[in-house]
């Protein structure tokens, strides 16, 4: 053949390595070390469909090819950003949920150089605002008319306006229908 294969134990590192040449140590492809660490040292590819990656002593983590689609996170296993209290997961089918346990004014910042678009898909429930569990607001739509409603009884809609030195208060005080 053209090309030269080795699989050798590297004594100066203690590694098993599998890679192309003639020499040990030129051009390695995978190495196993004394912890037995498998170090990939170019691409990996899982050619079958449905292919799985287990994390875990017991591989209850997975990551699975859903072929032609995507990647699927098992279960209600989470997606974690720096800590187990910021992450993406879902707690039911069809439900997404991104949550962080952060105390900052922009915990989560959704931003885009183009548009952003929140598109419900339902006019019973539209858009609903929480605070602390509590549903305070709600924008639905009604044959193209947008409503926008409190949820939390005898509560008003306060508009303010900040004029550079302080914040006006819009408020009707027009007695409903």
């Amino acid at each position: 053949n053209a090309q030269d294969f080795y699989i050798a134990l590297d004594d100066s590192a203690d590694d098993l390595v599998i890679g192309k040449g003639s020499t040990v140590g030129t051009t390695p492809a995978v190495s196993i070390d004394e912890n037995l660490q498998v170090i990939v040292h170019d691409n990996l590819s899982l050619l079958s469909d449905s292919s799985v990656l287990k994390f875990g002593a017991d591989g209850d983590t997975t990551l699975t090819h859903t072929d032609g689609t995507g990647l699927t996170l098992n279960s209600t296993n989470k997606l974690c950003f720096q800590d187990t209290g910021t992450y993406v997961g879902s707690n039911a089918d069809g439900d997404i949920d991104i949550v962080s346990d952060g105390t900052a004014i922009d915990s989560i910042n959704i931003e885009s150089a183009g548009g952003i678009t929140l598109d419900a898909g339902s006019t019973t429930h539209g858009i609903t605002y929480e605070d602390d569990g509590t549903a305070m607001l709600q924008i639905t739509n009604s044959s193209s008319d947008v409503i926008i409603k409190p949820l939390v009884d005898a509560k008003d809609i306060i508009f303010q306006q900040y004029d550079g030195t302080a914040v006006l208060t819009i408020e009707d005080n027009a007695t409903a229908n």
